[in-house]
């Protein structure tokens, strides 16, 4: 939790000093290639962070599997890293193909930023996998807390120095500043859990098989849970709102902050999801879903208060022309309220094998959200962008709650008490 709250507090001044360097302008067109460099992510993921969570938790335990733990590692990284090469030379050659459009207008961007795909992949992935030998605190640091760290270095330097910026310059730091995370993240790697760099190289003693279906289920649900949070910000983007995209990006931001308790005590938890539901210790698997998301709800709650408040205070830092993202702040704001009462429900059901059922739960957020917002964007903006984020949001929540307990017999939200037997 601590270093979450630590994380919070060096993401916000990034951002900060980003807007301050950049200007308004720029910084929009940057958050617009940062979207699309997060999407890709998120696919070159190939489904396998969340397998690895499931599975090599277990493995990690016992010596016996080491090499199927070997194994499993560097099918991992192998087919991860490969996709995301793939999905960075597409980005780069549709940018340059197409005649019009901002991701046109920004081609020059996105080339110098399609490396970070790779670059985030590689770091997420090893993410996962230190986070299966139970060390979720260290996993963090990389993304959480050494990136921001080295923009805000780079943001501050040359804020201060006053040179002009461009949109490729602010990329482009980007992009050295996650290859440095990705060096620490190594680093990690080798440090807190018993792989070796020879691991990683040689040929394991056994194969680990990897579940293909279970994979297709994570890889989708991975796909439509980053893409309800960068959709939005691209349609702003190409239906022409592009000079809303900064401010969109700042606000939901904001709202993300209310959600910490609940991506944080997911990260530590969802491994111990999965090895209790393998178990059947389904009384304790249901104590444990009960009470984390009494606590998530009890801390989001004077979160979402003090945001209220604040939330004009801390967009006008930016700049003057970032408080009109206050709506934005309202609306998705609540939406986190009503995420941390039903509980962290869809990475529940992936743990517990019922992946490709949260998956249908979250493509019907997501269609009634992309809809709405092709409805409504090119007529109210922003406006139509959190109506149909925050609609397709509540949908998505409300149906991973009633999934999960007509699968599993678990009593989601924070009225659930016993398990149905």
């Amino acid at each position: 939790m601590a270093v979450q709250l630590i994380s919070i507090a060096v993401v916000v001044v990034s951002n900060i000093l980003l807007t301050w360097w950049l200007g308004d302008v720029i910084f929009a067109r940057y958050s617009f290639v940062i979207s699309w460099v997060q999407l890709l992510t998120n696919i070159a993921l190939f489904g396998l962070q969340d397998y690895v969570l499931k599975e090599l938790g277990v493995l990690a335990m016992q010596p016996t599997d080491r090499p199927l733990a070997v194994s499993l590692v560097r099918q991992v990284l192998g087919n991860s890293l490969l996709m995301a090469c793939l999905l960075a030379f597409l980005l780069v050659a549709a940018a340059f193909s197409l005649q019009n459009g901002q991701l046109h207008e920004n081609r020059y961007a996105i080339l110098v930023g399609a490396p970070t795909i790779l670059l985030f992949v590689y770091i997420f992935q090893l993410q996962a996998i230190v986070r299966t030998w139970r060390t979720a605190v260290w996993s963090l640091l990389s993304e959480k807390l050494v990136r921001p760290f080295f923009v805000c270095l780079v943001a501050g330097f040359f804020f201060s120095i006053k040179q002009s910026p461009t949109v490729v310059a602010g990329v482009g730091w980007a992009t050295l500043c996650t290859l440095l995370a990705a060096v620490f993240s190594t680093f990690v790697l080798f440090y807190k859990t018993n792989l070796t760099p020879h691991d990683i190289w040689r040929k394991p003693e056994k194969k680990f098989q990897i579940n293909r279906k279970e994979q297709l289920d994570f890889l989708l649900l991975s796909i439509i849970g980053i893409a309800y949070i960068r959709i939005d910000t691209l349609f702003l983007g190409e239906l022409g709102y592009i000079d809303d995209v900064g401010v969109y990006n700042v606000a939901t931001r904001f709202t993300d902050l209310i959600g910490f308790a609940m991506q944080t005590l997911s990260f530590v938890l969802t491994a111990t999801y999965a090895l209790y539901y393998k178990n059947k210790e389904f009384t304790n698997l249901q104590t444990l879903v009960t009470q984390s998301n009494r606590i998530i709800f009890a801390i989001t709650v004077p979160l979402f208060i003090a945001i209220v408040v604040f939330g004009k205070f801390f967009l006008g830092i930016h700049s003057e022309g970032f408080i009109r993202g206050y709506p934005v702040v309202l609306v998705l704001g609540s939406v986190q309220l009503i995420s941390a009462f039903c509980g962290d429900n869809n990475a529940i059901l992936a743990m517990c094998g019922y992946g490709r059922q949260a998956f249908w739960c979250l493509l019907c957020g997501f269609s009634v959200a992309v809809v709405l917002e092709i409805i409504l964007i090119p007529h109210y903006g922003m406006w139509g962008a959190v109506l149909g984020r925050g609609i397709g949001s509540v949908i998505m929540y409300l149906g991973c709650a009633l999934m999960l307990w007509y699968k599993t017999g678990l009593k989601p939200t924070i009225l659930g008490l016993t398990f149905r037997n």
